[in-house]
């Protein structure tokens, strides 16, 4: 009907498509696994077409391309275009002097190439910037800003710079503290901490955190348990040098604060060194406990260890 209506190179029918695509991507959770894939194919096309028709109607340095580059390159799936669309969206609001903007747009552009090959120390940059922007624009609490420091915080830790990952993982805590519930990012925040403290040998520390997980008020008052920190077992020597292979099955309980205890050994194969290195690397695990009307509680769990070496 708007291509009926109006020229082809007209907003409405940009605005048209855009809204068309808008609810093919909300709603393609919805329909089947092919149809999901062609409401994003023709989401796409959609995209492009009224990017297409954007770039008539404004200057290639518009603000107004921005949001429309940025939901193209969420669609787009081929990684090299979306860094392309990306790119394009942050220069553009470089360009622009609005530092709100330019934050908006750093966030988006880095959360759509942080899982490409496209992920780049120059990207990382782009999460740094937008948090220097938010911290003199916005309030400690605003959720732009916690959103901002929470990716930045995950850089820090995937860098190993786990002293001002802490700071950051610990201010998310204290802001989040202020809602009626435990928000994701907090229950996050706690988990990478307990990470933390266990490398760096500060166990004390990370039990804190497994507390004061057991403690929250879950979004989810039937929450499942959620392992937060996990050690291999180690792999016997001995077994190792005559190439011995096997698997331990185990049975325990995490309880309401995510402890392991009583773990038993329910099957195995290959000897009883695997089953000792299984117990043992098991008993230092930590979990997100189960939740129960909102309340966390004990509950059994069962896990397969599975022992293989690389015969290359």
């Amino acid at each position: 009907m708007g291509l009926a209506e109006f020229d082809e190179n007209d907003l409405s029918v940009a605005n048209l498509a855009i809204n068309y695509a808008s609810l093919l991507v909300e709603h393609k959770d919805e329909v089947s696994k092919d149809h999901r894939k062609q409401s994003i194919e023709t989401a796409t096309q959609l995209y492009q077409q009224a990017l297409a028709i954007y770039r008539v109607n404004f200057d290639d340095n518009a603000v107004e391309l921005i949001e429309l580059l940025i939901e193209l390159a969420k669609v787009e799936t081929d990684a090299r275009i979306a860094k392309n669309l990306v790119e394009e969206a942050v220069d553009i609001a470089n360009d622009s002097g609005k530092s709100l903007l330019i934050a908006e747009t750093n966030i988006a552009a880095f959360n759509r190439i942080a899982s490409t090959e496209y992920y780049t120390k120059s990207k990382q940059k782009w999460a740094f910037e937008a948090l220097e922007i938010y911290e003199t624009q916005y309030p400690e609490n605003a959720l732009d800003r916690i959103e901002a420091e929470r990716i930045v915080a995950a850089i820090r830790y995937n860098r190993k710079d786990y002293k001002l990952a802490t700071q950051h993982y610990t201010n998310i805590i204290e802001q989040m503290q202020a809602l009626e519930f435990t928000h994701p990012f907090e229950l996050q925040a706690h988990a990478v901490l307990v990470n933390i403290f266990e490398k760096t040998d500060k166990s004390d520390l990370a039990t804190q955190h497994c507390l004061a997980i057991g403690q929250m008020k879950p979004w989810d008052a039937d929450q499942e348990q959620q392992p937060l920190y996990r050690v291999p077992p180690e792999y016997p020597l001995a077994y190792a040098k005559r190439g011995k292979q096997g698997w331990v099955k185990m049975r325990f309980t995490v309880d309401e604060f995510g402890f392991v205890k009583d773990a038993t050994i329910v099957g195995s194969e290959g000897g009883s060194k695997f089953e000792k290195a299984s117990l043992k690397a098991l008993k230092q695990w930590r979990y997100a406990p189960k939740f129960k009307n909102g309340k966390a509680i004990s509950a059994e769990s069962t896990v397969q260890l599975d022992f293989h070496l690389d015969r290359g």
